[in-house]
């Protein structure tokens, strides 16, 4: 199986090469700049923590947003428009590196309006960059190349090399996701060759990668390999961990496409053991898959099986962090809600409060110029009432500054709700079903998604199953599952089948999530159910595919069976011998055969091209031309029997040695034994065989040619005459033994250890040799799987 696989993982690290990179040579170190802050004086600070916020890119995107917004407001008041315009740059970066993407539009354009009023085209430039980094997440392609065009006019204005070789290189990424590879190879160029005159390595060093890449998007494989050793060559000496492991992933992935499976290992390798080291959950997901994907190709399904399952399970890692900051974020906006109502709640009263002390405010003002008009009469109780007005003043400031701590709440709340609005059109719009729950798992809320799967509103599913999850759920287990989650506070998974009001049946797994508070206590529940009812009838009608075709297998093992031959002949004709017969499947592509001419035996033992149901194939065409040619014809020379069998499956295969064309045939060791003279005739293709006599073994050459189309077709096979004694023992076997992998290392078998074996064992009844060759094969191999059939024939003459 050829494969090819485009990592996207490069793509993702250069993507916003420019944003995170361009001005990493003015990031000076944080500690240095808190120093300067103690000292600095008032006007100074401003410019201090801009810096600041710079030098925490990539580290800690609130600290951006802490320190810019701290520039933000010292600029405010010393009317410094650069510095103001700076800040909200760096505030809508640090949005931006947590994903809110409609504050980072925000600041980015309050910033550029500034940058443009006060004329500064450089700070107009990265405005116009940090726009179009927004709308490449976005996925708006066009926009992207709009904002990054408009930069490139300025910054070539400007004359700013490492500004323009930094855009050249995010618009060559734009165009590479567009699949236009001759655009992004122009610009990837021309930004290569910026970078190399004004010396800046580690930018050459994405834009090797970025050329790279774009060849083996073309297919030129060595061009691409070419410039990744290039930039894996610079990055050894002043590169990151991270950057090494993603050249040598490169380097590993065109190798695959190669076929050159060795150097694909030991970059795969290198590169594993960094990504491990820099905590890169991506790119260790990426080198699993791939790594699984290799074996594959090259069958060795236990280890595809083994980095398959770490690939998988890193994989639903990074799905549940993802998955859970998604709950979190919805069970924010939950309470949100409530709490939202409650201030509502509180406002109208308080409101109705403010109007009823108006009121009374008014009717005191009325009757305080009633009584100065008749203060001669009723003096006294102006006093009274003069101390009354004051006591009332001071509740009416009350009830303003309460009144203004609720407004300032609201116009919190009011931002919060544009985040949470934009969270519930998720949680509603999903194909998912969503349900929150309390810590004891009694339903509070369900989305849109759920309504749609189950056919059900949350009154109809409180009414007809009960208020908590244990009662509605169908699968027996959940029960167990749900008291599970609760106990230990993990996320767990379980299956359901479901049949609906209109009679539809779903199939579902449901995700269930605690939900903690700062104490670590369970807050919420929340459980997310995904329809997998196509995957499971894809499953149940794979399984019943499977068992037609293991019926259909075993089937042909009977036919297979039939046509070895006989026990009860052999065992008239050769007191003495074993055969060790062990398929990697149900069929075998191994046979033997036996066949008695007079006083003569004729016995062969062959392996077949493939194994399984091929293999199967050519072995049962094999026991048919044996029969043919040595017990229809009488051939029984070992040599001119090879001959006759070479031509009948080159014929039967219609092989002619044209390019392309399937090479399929067999490797065979056959023997004839003349039990008069005591002569054995041996001859072989590609299989030797061993003779034991006085503790000494002796290999039987085989001449190496196979049974079937080869460059030297017209050459006959050879024939050897051995003299053989009482006592001598005999073994004729395919090559499925010494290639098993096994042992510490999960190394082959090889033959210097089968000889030692054999050695050791061939006193023995030939019966404990069949047991202690399986026993030893078994041991050997451990977990892995076995590789290719095997069988192993013992005469004792």
């Amino acid at each position: 199986m050829v494969f090819k696989i485009i990592s996207k993982y490069t793509l993702l690290l250069i993507l916003f090469f420019y944003y995170f990179y361009a001005f990493s040579y003015n990031n000076p170190k944080i500690d240095n700049l808190q120093k300067q802050l103690k000292s600095a004086e008032e006007n100074q600070k401003a410019e201090i923590y801009n810096k600041l916020a710079i030098a925490y890119k990539g580290i800690s995107p609130e600290k951006i947003i802490e320190y810019a917004k701290k520039a933000l407001e010292l600029s405010k008041t010393s009317g410094n428009k650069l510095i103001e315009a700076n800040a909200l740059l760096n505030i809508g970066m640090g949005y931006f590196h947590l994903g809110n993407y409609d504050k980072t539009l925000e600041y980015y354009l309050e910033s550029s309006d500034i940058m443009d009023s006060i004329d500064n085209k450089n700070g107009s430039a990265e405005c116009l960059i940090g726009l179009g980094n927004v709308y490449m997440q976005l996925n708006k392609l066009n926009k992207t190349l709009n904002y990054y065009k408009e930069a490139l006019i300025i910054k070539t204005e400007i004359k700013d090399s490492i500004g323009i070789a930094a855009i050249l290189n995010n618009i060559g990424v734009v165009y590479l996701e567009l699949e236009d590879n001759k655009t992004a190879m122009e610009y990837h160029v021309k930004s290569l060759k910026i970078k190399e005159i004004i010396g800046d390595l580690i930018g050459t060093t994405y834009s090797l990668n970025n050329i790279g890449y774009t060849y083996f998007n073309l297919n030129d494989y060595n061009k691409s390999l070419d410039c990744y050793f290039r930039a894996l060559k610079i990055r050894e000496r002043i590169g990151s961990e991270k950057e090494i492991a993603v050249s040598l992933f490169n380097i590993g992935e065109t190798y695959i496409i190669l076929k050159n499976y060795n150097e694909a290992l030991l970059y795969l390798e290198r590169s594993l053991k960094l990504s491990k080291k820099s905590k890169s959950k991506y790119l260790t997901k990426s080198i699993y898959k791939i790594y699984s994907d290799l074996y594959e190709n090259i069958e060795n399904n236990t280890k595809a099986l083994e980095y398959y399952k770490l690939y998988s399970t890193l994989k639903d890692s990074l799905y549940s962090e993802q998955s859970n900051k998604k709950i979190a974020e919805l069970q924010v906006q939950f309470d949100l809600e409530k709490k939202q109502k409650e201030i509502e709640l509180l406002t109208k009263d308080k409101d109705a409060e403010i109007k009823k002390r108006k009121l009374i405010s008014y009717s005191f003002i009325l009757g305080f110029i009633l009584i100065l008009l008749f203060t001669f009469l009723i003096y006294s109780r102006f006093r009274v009432k003069k101390k009354a007005n004051i006591l009332l003043e001071k509740k009416n400031l009350e009830i303003n500054q309460q009144k203004e701590e609720i407004q300032a709440q609201a116009e919190n709340l009011s931002e919060i709700n544009e985040e949470l609005e934009k969270l519930s059109i998720v949680a509603s719009k999903t194909d998912n079903a969503i349900i929150i729950m309390d810590a004891e798992g009694n339903f509070e809320w369900l989305n849109d998604g759920f309504t749609n799967l189950y056919e059900l509103t949350i009154d109809e599913l409180i009414n007809d199953f009960g208020k908590n999850i244990t009662k509605a759920t169908p699968n027996p287990n959940a029960k167990k599952l749900i008291k599970y989650c609760i106990e230990n506070k993990e996320t767990i998974n379980y299956e359901s089948y479901y049949v609906t009001k209109s009679q539809k049946k779903i199939w579902n797994q449901t995700t269930l999530t605690p939900i903690l508070d700062e104490k670590g206590n369970i807050k919420k529940l929340i459980a997310i159910d995904t329809d997998i009812s196509k995957l499971k009838k894809a499953e149940e009608k794979i399984f019943k595919q499977k068992e037609e075709i293991t019926d259909s297998i075993i089937y042909a093992k009977r036919i297979q069976n039939a046509l070895f031959p006989s026990k009860e002949i052999m065992n008239t004709t050769i007191p003495q011998y074993f055969v060790l017969d062990m398929p990697r499947g149900i069929v075998s592509g191994d046979f033997y055969w036996f066949s008695k001419i007079k006083d003569e035996i004729v016995i062969s033992v062959a392996d077949c091209t493939g194994h399984g149901v091929p293999g199967a194939f050519m072995s049962m065409l094999g026991v048919t031309f044996l029969n043919k040619i040595v017990n229809e014809k009488g051939i029984i020379k070992p040599n001119e029997i090879l001959d006759r069998l070479r031509n009948n499956v080159i014929t039967s295969l219609h092989q002619t040695g044209e390019a392309g064309e399937a090479n399929d045939g067999m490797d065979i060791a056959l023997i004839n034994i003349d039990k008069k003279s005591n002569i054995l005739e041996y001859a072989g293709a590609n299989n030797s065989a061993y003779l034991i006599r006085n503790s000494e073994l002796t290999e039987i050459f085989a001449d190496k040619m196979p049974i079937g189309i080869y460059r030297e077709i017209e050459t006959p096979f050879s024939c050897q005459k051995i003299s053989i004694q009482t006592g001598d023992m005999l073994y004729l076997f395919t090559d499925g033994y010494v290639d098993q992998f096994g042992g510490l290392r999960g190394r082959k078998f090889l033959y210097k250890n089968f000889k030692n074996l054999l050695k050791e064992i061939h006193k023995l009844p030939v019966s404990e040799q069949n047991n202690l060759l399986k026993d030893k094969l078994l041991e050997w191999r451990g977990k892995y799987e076995q590789i290719d059939d095997i069988l192993i024939m013992g005469i004792k003459i």
